[in-house]
């Protein structure tokens, strides 16, 4: 598990023979904020978005959401994650986590900390595919 709150790029390794690829985003109750899914081939920021509207954090129930991509054009995109996020009041820590799970096994999980400040803070997660094996 990754704790951070800076860019980062990570690799999800999947495999090509099982089922399509979901993400779920959860907090609880001491986080609010909003947060964009996309994606866009390696190389390109012409970047998708996808999911339901609106993506809000504030209120502990996980939302799931399936990667739109066929799994053997995984490898040639890069999905990110950008969220918004600050500490609902009387709280002081920030907490959200995305979980990638692939035929409802979890393949990859990112937690997101950050210590209390009244202003939004802004965070940007970069995934990018690779087949096992």
């Amino acid at each position: 598990m990754a704790k951070k709150s800076e860019v980062n790029l990570e690799m999800i390794e999947y495999d090509p023979g099982k089922g399509p690829i979901t993400i779920e985003v959860t907090s609880g109750y001491s986080t609010l904020g909003t947060f964009i899914l996309a994606y866009a081939k390696k190389g390109d920021y012409a970047f998708q978005e996808f999911g339901k509207e609106p993506k809000r954090i504030d209120d502990n129930i996980p939302d799931v959401f399936l990667i739109p991509l066929p799994l053997d054009d995984l490898p040639q995109y890069r999905v990110v994650i950008i969220g918004k996020y600050k500490t609902a009041p009387g709280h002081n820590q920030v907490e959200v986590t995305y979980r990638f799970f692939q035929d409802g096994k979890s393949i990859h999980e990112t937690t997101i900390e950050i210590e209390a400040s009244e202003d939004y803070q802004r965070t940007s997660n970069k995934y990018e595919f690779a087949r096992k094996g």
